[in-house]
């Protein structure tokens, strides 16, 4: 039955009513057979209203559902909900009177009577008529969902953590935009204490921290999903979010960049650590949008609640001029956005091209250890580089000396619904990035390259933070553990996802983090036919930090799966070979994106050892050289990547140039050759 969920969703409307006709017919052979032949007996051999009457009851019946469709929802899921709704509304419209009060202990009379004051709402009788039709006609269904209800509750998710809930905790948010100070003073909370942690949304920020509490001498170690550096007698961890543990005990922690809570992707490891942190203190850091969301979860934990805002150190004047689409008004210090990687290397082409100015290049699929270097060459003030050129990972995790942040663009492509314009939100995130107290950028300024994006950035600018309401969350392995033990051991995992989706029920102040669920499913369909693996090596499996547009990553996923199956171990290549050097040839965009694929994979393999356990993993410390070689390639390959511009008098063969090179790139996938860039 639930199968029918993910693919009912966002359909259009003559999409969806498609889907519920296949999902209506799905439901209705679960009748009992003998039932169906007595109603077709007993039916009652004309209307049993007038055509006139029934047009009433049915908007009547319309009207409800649509009243009490969350209601519904939460007691039989959504595709039971609808195919009993549709069932109950098709019976009560054409079958007799013993037929009704069978089915829904109604009387002609009680409908002749709802139909006499058409204002009137029959709400409850409506209902209790649903329920029992759902009972009699979908028997087996109906009782899957009463038993899934309660395995599938994520209502109370703070009472998963039990070492936090034994302690009056003190959770503290301090809140204000860039350059305010607040992760500062969090910071200076966390040296203090006798054992601690920082958990922030990248490895970048993760490795910052760890460095800054080493040089103020507190010993602390690195904790990421494709790097451990464990240090002799350290009190304190820093790591990105979704590693921290909730189950060692704290003095205090920081939990930075707290707005992500409410996060479609990763909004759920920002809540499991707010609820579940085990410590007296918590600091979250993060933009405002988060307080009253924050300050609810805590009241819900019983825990204290401290709100301290600060205000931008610095000032940032929003210009309503742009630059007229000229390159040649760029200067030194400025941050030109795109959001797209051939965006970049265009831009950073055209700027060198036409000026004086010398470009460093940022975007997200870059290797952490690449960007840190870009924005190191950017910020030396003796240095060659005069222009950044980035995507929005400069939104976070980086401290860049900007002067002036310039928008390219305020258009980008998303994951669900193709091209749009940038939230508000993150336009003020990244335009924030301008301006940095005790630099010669202390003033900050932002505009867009194009005269056209003005209104739209101006209207971003000024709009006022809206507040989250809801936090992020996902099932844990011992909830999915829990929903399996109710089910034959042969069901697969992508099923059992799908169910926990279709009957999952959450409290207001929470919503399942739908996209993730979607990931969750995807890798889960790789592990379809390998029967031997444990829940928990499933959910190991799942966790693995993966693009979908990297189809070398998959592939290989897929063969890493099967592997640890069959073998109970798994090879970083194929056949076991580990090359020796990087097959990556020529100094083009392609090879660069090639590259970025490479390294991904590596870190996959680095993910997985670091948390199933390295001794499967045959090829742990060659993917640790390997992936060095191949962030050094990156980090050389980047100043040498040529961008062609297209030209139209031979678009034909400029395809056919491109198609050999990719062509040529996939053949040489498998084996890495060393190369040097002169």
């Amino acid at each position: 039955m639930n199968r029918f969920y993910r693919s009912f969703q966002g359909r259009s409307e003559a999409g969806r009513g498609r889907r519920l006709g296949l999902l209506f017919r799905s439901l209705s052979s679960e009748r009992d057979s003998s039932l169906v032949e007595n109603l077709r007996l007993e039916s009652f051999k004309g209307p049993v209203i007038s055509a006139s009457k029934r047009a009433l009851l049915d908007e009547k019946l319309v009207d409800f559902f649509k009243r009490n469709y969350d209601r519904v929802e939460e007691e039989l899921g959504d595709s039971l909900g609808k195919a009993s709704f549709n069932m109950f509304r098709r019976d009560l419209l054409g079958i007799d009177s013993r037929v009704l009060r069978r089915v829904g202990r109604l009387h002609l009379s009680d409908v002749e009577r709802m139909l006499k004051d058409p204002h009137t709402q029959h709400d409850e009788v409506f209902f209790d008529g649903m329920m029992r039709h759902a009972r009699i006609f979908f028997k087996s269904s109906f009782e899957e969902s009463v038993r899934n209800k309660f395995v599938a509750d994520l209502r109370q998710p703070h009472q998963l953590y039990p070492e936090a809930r034994s302690k009056k905790r003190k959770i503290i948010y301090h809140h204000g935009p860039t350059n305010s100070g607040k992760t500062y003073t969090a910071m200076e909370a966390l040296k203090k204490s006798k054992n601690g942690v920082y958990a922030g949304p990248l490895r970048l920020l993760a490795l910052e921290c760890f460095e800054r509490l080493n040089r103020a001498g507190v010993y602390a170690s690195l904790l990421t999903g494709q790097e451990i550096k464990e240090v002799p007698f350290a009190t304190h961890t820093s790591c990105t979010v979704e590693m921290m543990s909730v189950t060692e005990e704290y003095e205090v922690v920081v939990i930075d960049e707290i707005q992500l809570i409410g996060d479609p992707d990763r909004g759920s490891s920002w809540t499991r650590v707010l609820l579940g942190a085990n410590a007296k203190e918590i600091h979250v850091c993060g933009d405002g949008t988060a307080v009253e969301l924050v300050k609810q979860l805590a009241d819900i934990c019983g825990d204290e609640f401290e709100d301290h805002s600060y205000v931008r150190r610095t000032p940032l004047t929003v210009k309503e001029e742009s630059l007229e689409g000229k390159l040649t008004n760029l200067k030194r210090g400025d941050a030109l956005i795109a959001f797209r990687r051939q965006d970049l290397f265009r831009l950073k082409h055209d700027i060198e091209r036409t000026t004086n100015l010398k470009c460093c290049v940022i975007y997200g699929s870059l290797p952490p250890e690449t960007r840190a270097r870009q924005a190191k060459f950017f910020n030396d003030p003796d240095g060659a580089f005069d222009v950044l050129v980035a995507t929005d990972a400069i939104g976070m995790g980086l401290n860049l000396n900007i002067g002036r942040v310039i928008f390219s663009t305020l258009v980008k492509k998303s994951r669900d619904v193709g091209m749009q314009k940038v939230s508000a939100p993150h336009v003020r995130q990244i335009a924030g990035r301008a301006g940095r107290d005790g630099t010669e950028y202390a003033n900050g300024e932002a505009t867009c390259l194009e005269a056209e994006d003005m209104d739209y950035f101006l209207e971003a600018m000024g709009q006022p933070p809206v507040p989250l309401e809801k936090a992020g969350i996902v099932p844990t392995f011992e909830q999915m553990e829990d929903f399996a033990s109710h089910y034959p051991n042969s069901m697969s995992l992508a099923v059992l996802l799908d169910k926990f989706v279709a009957v999952h029920r959450v409290e207001k102040n929470f919503r399942l983090c739908s996209p993730r669920m979607n990931d969750f499913m995807i890798i889960a369909d790789m592990m379809e036919e390998h029967k031997s693996l444990t829940m928990k090596e499933k959910f190991d499996f799942l966790m693995t930090p993966v693009n979908f547009a990297n189809e070398l990553l998959l592939k290989n996923l897929a063969r890493m799966i099967q592997e640890y199956s069959q073998l109970g171990y798994v090879r970083l290549y194929e056949n076991g070979r580990i090359p020796d050097e990087l097959a990556l040839f020529g100094r083009t965009i392609v090879t660069l994106h090639r590259a970025e694929g490479h390294c991904a994979l590596l870190e996959a393999y680095l993910f997985l050892a670091n948390t199933i356990g390295p001794a499967a993993f045959l090829d742990y410390d060659q993917a640790r050289v390997i992936r060095k070689q191949v962030v050094d390639y990156i980090d050389n390959l980047l100043w040498e990547a040529r961008y062609v511009p297209p030209r139209q008098s031979s678009a034909a063969k400029e395809s056919r140039d491109t198609n050999n090179e990719t062509a040529n790139a996939q053949e040489q996938e498998a084996s890495f050759q060393t190369m040097s860039l002169q």
